[in-house]
């Protein structure tokens, strides 16, 4: 069985013929390195293997896309009863991921960081939000406003141009880093979704995204023309539970519930369906807090 090797950043190593290592020898800074991770990702997929090894060992930094990355394989992965495990996961390595909070998802195997669990850092105390409507405020006079749109081609490789398009107009409006890759994440979920359960991988759709931002707020529009998905109440999600059951279905909505301050989505048949999510910029004494 082989696999090609389709980057110098990516090292594919057959195991045996369940398991693969995947080896990223490139640097977060290098724009190929997520496309060609998943690419080897998919090209090993194809060829029915079920077990997959990401080796971190000469990554130093984990970019905001790379975590998503990482996230994707996972639920990939477990969507055909298979499972993902990274090695040679640094202490530095693993604070970014345990502050990035993908740690719900993915198994872990720490090679040179061996911490106990009652040292971890607590899980969210945060309630879920709740799918609901946002509230729609209108706009005070002499109040900032700016609404701006980007369409994109319903393919993953691409989905970093909708990422890209709203972290623009959310670093302009001062919003801090660690709110940022909040932002990023439910933005790439949110058109992952489209692009597995309405589009199914059609990468001749198109997924508008329109940006509306007051002074305070940001509301994200990610729209679609198709079926739509099934959303249920985010706030009665059970992880461990669907993790158990390898059961993924609904994870990416908790994703952007836990990322955003409010979500909902709108079912239309004639005007085309909506995921709005809704990010209010807090005070700098409010962040203190």
């Amino acid at each position: 069985m082989n696999v090609k090797q389709n980057s110098a950043v990516i090292e594919t190593k057959i195991m045996n013929d369940q398991q693969v290592r995947l080896l990223a020898k490139g640097s977060p800074k290098d724009i190929s390195l997520v496309p060609s991770l998943l690419l080897s990702f998919k090209e090993c997929v194809e060829q029915n293997f079920t077990e997959f090894i990401i080796d971190l060992e000469f990554i130093q930094e984990l970019s905001p896309s790379f975590i998503v990355s990482l996230l994707q394989m996972t639920l990939g992965a477990r969507r055909r009863g298979g499972k993902l495990a990274l090695v040679n996961v640094n202490a530095e390595l693993y604070e970014q991921l345990n502050a990035f909070r993908p740690t719900d998802f993915l198994d872990i195997e720490i090679s040179e960081l061996q911490v106990p669990a009652d040292e971890l850092p607590d899980k969210r105390t945060k309630s879920e939000p709740v799918m609901t409507q946002p509230e729609q405020k209108p706009v005070k006079e002499n109040e900032h406003f700016v609404r701006e749109e980007i369409s994109v081609p319903s393919r993953v490789d691409r989905v970093y141009q909708a990422c890209d398009f709203v972290l623009d107009v959310a670093k302009n409006m001062g919003f801090p880093a660690g709110e940022l890759s909040k932002i990023k994440i439910a933005v790439y979920e949110a058109c992952l979704n489209v692009i597995e359960h309405v589009f199914h991988s059609d990468p001749n759709q198109q997924i508008p995204v329109t940006v509306e931002n007051t002074t305070d707020t940001l509301r994200i529009f990610v729209h679609d023309q198709g079926a739509g998905f099934e959303v249920s109440d985010q706030g009665s999600f059970d992880v461990v539970k669907m993790v158990s059951n390898r059961k993924t279905g609904g994870m990416g909505l908790h994703i952007i519930s836990r990322s955003m301050d409010e979500v909902t989505y709108q079912q239309d048949k004639a005007k085309g369906n909506c995921l709005i999510m809704v990010k209010k910029l807090k005070k700098r004494a409010e962040r203190r807090v």
